[in-house]
């Protein structure tokens, strides 16, 4: 029994050593160190998804739109991170036409560069007006230069599109879900 106690004793006297808690607190370190770089990229998917799904929202219902209604005009905005669909009700040769473009959805495309034509009309057959006929028209959605991205293409005649993404800038674009 007594001896017991003894062990007891030198235990309970025994703290941690100034290195154990050294390496207690390394490996901590390490471990959130990890943690948060990983979730630093989680968190930039969901913000390029999101511009993504809503850059395609827009030109995709707003061709629609032109096809149902073909006594307006739809013009798409890009401008400060701020996607803009106004319409008029009047058929336009141009994006710059006279009269009032009125604010149907708007957009706030936080967190991510987006290059591309600032300016999007619609014909009323569905196809978009470009300045040169039958070339792709492309949006590139990005947070940075050597980061992940999506490229979204449209064919003005056809109003076919297509969504590419590549993990950075020097892997190739692949077809995205």
């Amino acid at each position: 029994m007594k001896k017991q106690q003894k062990i007891e004793q030198v235990i309970a006297q025994r703290g941690f050593t100034l290195l154990e808690v050294l390496v207690v607190i390394g490996v901590i370190a390490i471990f959130s160190s990890v943690f948060f770089s990983n979730w630093a990229n989680l968190q930039t998917r969901p913000n390029l998804d999101s511009a993504m799904r809503q850059i395609e929202d827009v030109v995709l219902s707003s061709r629609t739109d032109v096809l149902a209604l073909t006594n307006s005009s739809y013009r798409i905005n890009l401008a400060n991170g701020v996607l803009t669909l106004s319409q008029q009700a009047a058929l336009v040769a141009a994006c710059s036409g006279a009269g009032a473009w009125v604010t149907v959805r708007s957009y706030t495309l936080n967190g991510v560069t987006v290059v591309g034509p600032q300016d999007l009309c619609f014909n009323s057959d569905g196809s978009i007006l470009s300045g040169v006929p039958n070339a792709p028209i492309q949006y590139l959605i990005t947070r940075g230069a050597n980061e992940r991205a999506f490229r979204l293409t449209l064919w003005p005649t056809s109003g076919a599109w297509q969504r590419e993404e590549r993990a950075n800038a020097s892997s190739n674009w692949v077809l995205a879900r």
